[in-house]
């Protein structure tokens, strides 16, 4: 098991409009506040978060009977879930994954950057459709009557939207 300290270096920083901490594998993960979705207070949860594991790590004890006395042995939250198998949903919050709204995040980063990428490269014309199409979600036949061209060209130059997006 790695040093929390290690995998946590900046996790006492009392600025919390970024975070840089390290995954178990070593992946390095940079959050920063107003960037996908990631607000201070996130990162400020997180970071409590490590520092409460990094605790349990250091001052856990456990006390096991050994013939007339006891020992006690130091307790990291990654030993109780290794000694439970996993079972202890105990310290779980299905409802807040920092680590998968990050990921989330920079997907949706990603498929904007390329949205906008593509929509530049259009005409006037094809970036008025897309936005008739997909944000004001009017119909072929709507669209065909306030443009003065048939249903069917408005589909294939839809087509040719599509097609652009790579959708």
């Amino acid at each position: 098991m790695k040093q929390l300290r290690n995998l946590y270096p900046h996790m006492n920083d009392t600025d919390d409009s970024s975070y840089i901490y390290y995954t178990d594998d070593g992946r390095r993960i940079h959050l920063t506040a107003r960037q996908n979705g990631v607000t201070e207070e996130h990162i400020a949860a997180l970071k409590e978060m490590h520092r409460k594991e990094a605790r349990s790590e250091h001052y856990s004890k456990r006390y096991r009977r050994n013939g007339d006395h006891y020992e006690t042995t130091v307790c990291s939250l990654d030993g109780l879930c290794e000694e439970t198998g996993g079972d202890s949903i105990c310290f779980i919050d299905e409802h807040s994954d920092c680590e998968l709204l990050y990921l989330e995040a920079e997907a949706r980063g990603e498929l904007l950057h390329r949205l906008t990428s593509a929509l530049s490269e259009m005409s006037e014309e094809q970036r008025a459709l897309f936005e008739q199409v997909w944000i004001q979600k009017l119909s072929v036949r709507q669209i065909a009557m306030a443009s003065g061209i048939s249903e069917q060209a408005v589909r294939a130059k839809m087509s040719r939207i599509v097609k652009r997006l790579k959708i």
